[in-house]
């Protein structure tokens, strides 16, 4: 039995990303240039992502490279409105809903 370790929220809405866009490990990875064995190993937690390697995985998704900083310092971004949404009108938005 395997322990299960706990995923990066980003990696998780990465994951969400592509199984919504109806993609495959291997069809990622083959366009990403990367492996299915390396996208397996990130999503489930057991190997940790370079920045390369969330950069080319969000550009196949179709996800702004903003909105990978702004998951990735845990702040609440909805990957619907940030990939029709640009950094600075999603950032606006956050601080409005947060009374800043």
């Amino acid at each position: 039995m395997t322990d299960p370790r706990p995923v990066d929220p980003l990696i998780a809405a990465l994951r969400d990303l592509r199984i919504k866009a109806g993609l495959t490990q291997e069809q990622v990875a083959e366009a990403s240039g990367t492996s299915a064995r390396q996208v397996c190993k990130v999503e489930n937690g057991r190997q940790q992502p370079s920045l390369w390697w969330l950069r080319r995985i969000g550009q196949v998704l179709g996800v702004q490279p903003g909105w990978l900083s702004l998951a990735y310092a845990d702040l609440a971004v909805d990957p619907a409105v940030a990939r029709t949404l640009d950094v600075a009108e999603q950032t606006a938005a956050m601080n409005r809903e947060a009374g800043r």
